[in-house]
């Protein structure tokens, strides 16, 4: 997962401005939040008890320690809300910055793979259902949003407090600090035992998700024929068995996420109490007060805090990069279909079988293919089509004859044979020139994306308002379009 990790912060790498100043705005919120319980601690020693405040705060602390009970208490209260009202709107500013971060990068990400699919030959398409891909563009991209805002930022974060927690609890107390730190161990040992087993049962979760999303989509394009055949019954029962088990999948993987955070939160537990009995044995000794104990308990709680969110980002991080490597999956796909390399094309126009105005001969030389090697649709076919001749196929569906086509395209290569364009092999030719060179009409009715101008102008941006509406008028949609609001 490393090779991905490292890919995933490519993507962060044109924010590293934003990045700093999120930073900064967390190590400002950690500084306030080791304010939070001294006001609490003054209270408590020396408004409400009789020691006096340390020799560090100089002559503000004698100031303090001048002014009425009334006074102190309400200073004591004044500074408790103006701490805890910057401490949230740091807090607020950081959450906000973090999160333009997250779904730049969800922008950023989303457009790669889609534009990569563009690119991805057909045969990429033919072993995957549609609703895999889609689920793993619309969705798992999701993910690298989640990875970086709530495991990399959240666990530095984490991390920062807890080491700043762990520095002013020692300067408070070393013994309950020591106590605190025994912890640590059981916690990563749960990590050990629970972490393979979340990113396992997630990954079977994502999966299980996309085959829902899969059969959805195939429902929908074939909901003409379920509804003639009078199918629905059947089809919703196929779908419920799906349904149920992407349910089943994600049930085993929350468990595991809740039976793994219920250990965490025992292992808390114990040692909260182990804090305070040991606290309370250090009151009684003199050797803390019980401010200087409550102080502990508030720093104690700010350590365990983000040390639970650093653990429970296991479970986190292993649904994350379930997403992750789904999406990596699409982006490391190679093109079986390529141009050929710079240097190796050839020019058509040059070739001597080539009749200008006219088009290209098209030549079939002992081509064999099949979309499954072992079961071939064409077979040794051989034939010779001269510039401006017309030739009609016909055969039964599944014959062949729009796989011919596709091969003139190169949408696929033959697995035997040659097939020459304008005397060129069309391996030979650039592809983006051989596609812009043969047109193909469709058997099936396609609408791309976009209004109905884009679709008549796509792939001839440059054409006239004339050209435009006299093509409408060839293919007798003009007066329809016409008629639209």
């Amino acid at each position: 997962m490393k090779w991905s990790l490292n890919k995933v912060l490519l993507l962060y790498r044109s924010q590293a401005g934003a990045i700093l100043f999120a930073l900064l705005l967390l190590l400002l919120g950690t500084a306030v939040s080791i304010l939070k319980p001294w006001p609490v601690a003054f209270l408590l020693d020396s408004v409400l008890g009789d020691k006096g405040l340390p020799d560090w705060t100089g002559g503000w602390g004698r100031w303090v320690v001048g002014l009425s009970l009334h006074s102190q208490i309400i200073l004591c209260a004044a500074s408790i809300f103006l701490i805890h009202l910057l401490s949230s709107g740091l807090g607020s500013l950081q959450n906000y910055v973090v999160i333009r971060i997250g779904l730049k990068g969800l922008r950023v990400i989303r457009k790669q793979v889609f534009s990569w699919l563009l690119h991805l030959s057909q045969s990429y398409f033919l072993r995957r259902k549609q609703g895999d891909v889609i689920y793993r563009v619309c969705w798992d991209t999701y993910s690298f949003q989640t990875l970086f805002q709530h495991v990399w930022f959240s666990s530095a974060a984490s991390f920062v407090s807890m080491l700043s927690m762990l520095w002013v609890m020692w300067y408070v107390n070393q013994t309950l600090t020591v106590v605190s730190c025994f912890t640590l161990p059981m916690l990563f040992l749960g990590i050990r035992v629970y972490g393979g087993r979340m990113n396992r049962r997630s990954r079977e979760a994502h999966q299980a998700d996309s085959l829902v999303a899969s059969y959805i989509q195939q429902t929908v394009s074939s909901i003409a024929a379920i509804q003639s055949f009078a199918q629905q019954k059947k089809i919703a029962e196929n779908f419920e068995v799906y349904n149920r088990d992407a349910w089943s999948r994600r049930l085993l993987q929350h468990a595991a996420e809740i039976l793994y955070q219920t250990t965490v939160a025992i292992i808390f537990s114990g040692g909260m109490a182990a804090i305070i009995w040991a606290g309370a044995r250090e009151v009684t000794a003199g050797r803390l007060t019980v401010g200087e104990l409550v102080v502990f308990i508030t720093y104690l709680s700010q350590f365990y805090e983000p040390l639970q969110k650093l653990i429970l980002a296991g479970s986190t991080l292993a649904d994350s990069c379930a997403g992750v490597e789904r999406v990596f999956e699409v982006l490391d796909a190679e093109p079986e279909i390529v141009s050929p390399a710079a240097g190796k094309v050839l020019a058509p126009l040059a070739s001597p079988e080539t009749v200008s105005g006219n088009g290209f001969s098209v030549d079939f030389e002992a081509v064999s293919f099949g979309y499954e090697p072992e079961r071939p649709v064409l077979k040794n076919l051989t034939f010779h089509l001269k510039p401006g001749e017309f030739i009609g196929l016909v055969g039964p569906s599944g014959a062949g004859k729009t796989t011919l086509a596709q091969l003139v395209c190169r949408f696929f290569d033959p697995q035997f044979g040659a097939i020459r364009l304008g005397g060129v092999d069309v391996r030979q030719w650039d592809l983006n020139i051989l596609r812009r060179s043969v047109s193909v009409v469709h058997q099936e009715p396609l609408l791309l994306p976009g209004n109905i101008r884009e679709n008549i102008l796509f792939g001839r941006e440059d054409a006239t308002e004339e050209e435009m509406i006299e093509v409408s008028r060839r293919v007798h949609a003009h007066e329809f379009i016409m008629q639209l609001p």
